[in-house]
């Protein structure tokens, strides 16, 4: 019988390059269909995994590995610069942002402030796993200390952050910052999304068939949506704090 080494294994992390993206793509629709419905098979993939926008780079796959081995990955945008103020995202497209507010929570104007958002955090079953996602997650806090960014705003519910918390990273949630449902195709995501934006539903046993959503009117699509509190809150935590957490013992 093949005995299991007892060393340690290594975990580092890169940029990851195109046809990295796609094993990334390929680890999230694997994690992600395990925890919620409408998730692709193969490749779990959106706009905002796009490289650039314009001149200037706005996303980021990030690759972590245990020894040679894919294990972890999770995706850095940046989502607020003073000079491209229209940059998408999933913060800009979703929440509610006072960006005063949230300048405010790092000594900077909303004029001013560079802001990241994380998503697309997936890791797999390996030797450390909790090591695996504390390595995963605070990768993106030095990439984002590289970048300059004052601050990273994630949308998770509390049980997404009771597992960052079990890895020794604290995110802080920033109080009334409501789900945006004033259009169609929000509503859509939403909907299609449920089980992470309006867990209600699931809880109410209510079955949506997402291939049905594109064709359903934008007064339907509202009045569903509206029938669920929001699952998740807009947490932000500095890359200095981040990269000051501490793994603990696993």
């Amino acid at each position: 019988m093949k005995q299991r080494s007892s060393r340690q294994p290594s975990y580092h992390w890169r940029i990851a390059t195109p046809s990295e993206q796609k094993d990334c793509y390929c680890l999230r629709a694997k994690e992600y269909s395990r925890y919620y419905e409408n998730i692709p098979k193969e490749q779990f993939t959106d706009e905002f995994d796009r490289p650039s926008d314009g001149p200037r780079r706005v996303s980021y796959v990030i690759a972590v590995y245990e020894d040679e081995q894919l294990v972890g990955t999770v995706r850095l945008l940046i989502t607020r610069h003073p000079e491209h103020p229209n940059l998408p995202s999933e913060v800009m497209e979703l929440m509610d942002v006072n960006w005063a507010t949230v300048g405010g929570l790092v000594d900077c104007s909303a004029n001013e402030l560079l802001a990241g958002e994380l998503g697309k955090f997936a890791v797999r079953d390996c030797r450390n796993k909790v090591q695996a996602k504390w390595t995963t997650v605070t990768a993106a806090g030095h990439l984002a200390a590289e970048l300059g960014l004052h601050t990273l705003l994630v949308i998770m519910p509390r049980g997404v952050e009771h597992v960052m918390r079990r890895v020794g990273i604290r995110f802080q949630c920033i109080e009334n910052v409501p789900l945006l449902r004033n259009s169609a195709n929000r509503n859509r995501f939403l909907l299609k999304y449920h089980d992470y934006f309006l867990p209600d539903i699931s809880r109410m046993r209510l079955k949506i068939d997402a291939s049905r959503l594109k064709d359903a009117e934008s007064q339907s699509l509202e009045m569903l949506a509206a029938g669920s509190k929001d699952g998740p809150s807009l947490w932000w935590i500095t890359p200095e704090k981040l990269l000051k957490s501490v793994c603990p013992q696993s």
